[in-house]
Parts: C-alpha cells; sequence; structure tokens
C-alpha cells in the first residue's frame, strides 16, 4: 500500500481578499459590475454604481501610485506599535487602503505595488494580509510573496 503524497499547504486562505499569481506577482481581488463598469475593492455583492444585483470578480493591481499615507504610533496588538498607513490609487482607478512598508520615507506619487506577507509584528500572532512597498527595479529578485520568518 502506498502513500498518498499530501497536498501542499494552503498559505492563502481561499475567501482572502487577495490572489497570488503563478509569476509571484500579489493582485487584490474586488468587484466589477458587467453593467456599468464600476469597480470596488473589497467585493461587493451588487454593484454600488449602478445597483446591478449581480457582480464579477476582478483582479486588481498589483501596481499604483501613493495617494496619501499617515503613521499610526500605538498601535494595537498583533500590530507593530509604531507602522504606516496609506491610500493607493491603482492602476486600475480603485483606491485602496493598507499598512504600507517605508513609512513617512516613502514620497507621495511613489509608484507602489502590492505584497503579501506578515503585516502584524508579534511573534505569537502573526497575521498575514496585502500591503503595498515601492516597485522594486528590474532584476532585483521577486519577494512580492513573503513569508514570516
Amino acid at each position: 500500500m502506498t502513500t498518498p503524497t499530501p497536498a501542499p499547504p494552503t498559505t492563502y486562505p481561499p475567501d482572502a481578499p487577495w490572489a497570488v499569481l503563478g509569476d509571484g506577482r500579489a493582485v487584490l481581488v474586488g468587484s466589477r459590475c458587467p453593467d456599468c463598469g464600476c469597480k470596488v475593492f473589497p467585493a461587493l455583492e451588487s454593484c454600488p454604481s449602478c445597483g446591478a444585483a449581480s457582480v464579477e470578480p476582478v483582479e486588481l493591481g498589483p501596481e499604483g501610485v501613493l495617494y496619501s499615507r499617515t503613521t499610526v504610533h500605538v498601535g494595537r496588538r498583533p500590530f507593530p506599535r509604531t507602522y504606516t498607513l496609506g491610500m493607493v490609487d491603482l492602476d486600475d482607478g480603485v483606491r485602496v487602503t493598507a499598512q504600507v512598508d517605508g513609512g513617512h520615507d516613502l514620497p507621495l506619487d511613489a509608484r507602489v505595488e502590492c505584497v503579501v506577507g506578515p503585516v502584524s509584528g508579534d511573534a505569537d500572532a502573526t497575521t498575514t494580509s496585502y500591503r503595498f512597498r515601492a516597485v522594486t527595479g528590474a532584476g532585483e529578485g521577486d519577494a512580492r510573496v513573503e513569508r514570516a520568518s
């Protein structure tokens, strides 16, 4: 009797608001109205623009421009004590809010890309989610999907 090969571990839950493409790029999963074309994130069950009762999933990103940012100086567990939140205008025309790597050293209007990895600093309760960082140059290696160490 042979032992079946175990399935690879599922790192990203099927209901997560992001997906990791085969090339390692991370994208957000929102919704798009087939009637009016409105795109939103997070995904909704109906269109907020025209009221259509059905929408379809759509991949958003992976890149955009940093519109605004603020630093949280008193973070709650499991997040770090200090972290930066930013509003990013995705190339798809959708504005999202997420943690941003680089703090105030990252200038407004900087090109950023979506990455998936740890967003908390608590070793006892690591939370994995999407966040944004400055776009890496060509040939710098692909670290768009990061793992907690």
